[in-house]
């Protein structure tokens, strides 16, 4: 896999080639947090290497711009992330607040257990 490092995080997968398309113009970095639902400062703080985008953001990413999904390993959200193929983008900003919400119980789930079991 290509990747180069800007900032402190290397840019790997679709947002190496979202970098390319905006260095020659062909996407606006304001289009590009309009499709995926996030704020123009977060598109350019990840095309950047300041920011890591999560694992979710990273799923829309390829299915809005053409790249193959990865696999999630939550199943629910692997589910969620393959009924937005097609979605207009209006529609894909109410779809990634559900992935977040689901990302965020499964993070308090572990930590919850972790605590069970000190």
């Amino acid at each position: 896999m290509t990747e180069f490092y800007q900032g402190e995080i290397a840019m790997t997968g679709i947002f190496y080639d979202i970098g390319k398309m905006v260095k020659r113009k062909e996407l606006k970095q304001k289009d590009i947090a309009e499709k995926l639902g996030i704020s123009n400062t977060h598109i350019s703080a990840i095309l950047k290497g300041r920011c890591e985008p999560s694992k979710t953001l990273t799923m829309l990413a390829e299915i809005v711009f053409g790249g193959k999904p990865t696999e999630h390993p939550n199943k629910r959200i692997e589910a969620i992330v393959k009924t937005l193929e097609g979605m207009e983008p209006d529609t894909l900003q109410s779809a990634l607040v559900c992935i977040e919400k689901e990302e965020r119980l499964e993070r308090l789930k572990k930590m919850e257990q972790g605590k069970h079991v000190a």
